[in-house]
């Protein structure tokens, strides 16, 4: 059971379970809620850049894979390429959970498929991929802060890094002064029938 908190966000850690497929989830509160047809097993995360974003259609011989993709026991999410100043809650993604099939494997990350497929015609237990690339991103963005620290080749860069958000946040304050006053010309032009300012 969970309480949730004034925000309305609850959370309930589940024991390790044995991996299955074909199941079934029900939230209980004031209303019920049943999730059908899911599987408990191993999740891997697929990030990169573009070799790990490149979907099925740019591997040969993809057609015959994509004709035996019916491999149920394979889920996949794919993650929108949103960028965040700050730790995020949650990912946003493009869409729910799909069953892979002839029909959706087609958009998989191929590399993330065909590692799936492998481990499960090798384990039997159940495989999601977390379908999260952005093709010609460097490394750091994907790394937290605190990872990169316990490098010691990478604090130097990690410092200039510092340094150089420390200035473009020094720089805010005078940039936006400029902009307030460049949208008050743009509305008094605009309301005299004026030629518009150049942004700054």
């Amino acid at each position: 059971t969970a309480k949730a908190d004034a925000q309305g966000r609850w959370q309930v850690e589940l024991p390790a379970l044995k991996e299955g497929e074909g199941l079934e989830l029900t939230v209980s509160g004031k209303n019920s809620i049943t999730l059908k047809n899911l599987i408990v097993g191993d999740l891997w995360l697929c990030s990169g850049q573009s070799n790990m974003e490149m979907s099925m259609g740019g591997c040969l011989g993809a057609a015959e894979d994509l004709k035996g993709a019916d491999l149920p026991k394979i889920r996949r999410i794919k993650i929108l390429k949103v960028t965040s100043p700050a730790p995020e809650e949650d990912a946003p993604a493009a869409g729910p959970w799909q069953v892979c099939s002839p029909k959706t494997a087609g958009g998989f990350t191929a590399v993330g498929f065909y590692f799936a497929r492998e481990i499960l015609q090798r384990t039997s237990v159940p495989i999601g991929i977390l379908d999260d690339n952005w093709g010609g991103t460097k490394i750091e963005p994907w790394t937290p802060l605190e990872g990169v620290s316990l490098v010691p080749e990478l604090r130097a860069a990690l410092a200039e890094r510092q340094k150089g958000i420390e200035a473009y946040r020094a720089a805010f304050p005078k940039v936006l002064t400029e902009m307030e006053r460049w949208i008050a010309r743009t509305r008094e032009a605009l309301e005299k029938g004026g030629a518009l300012p150049a942004a700054p």
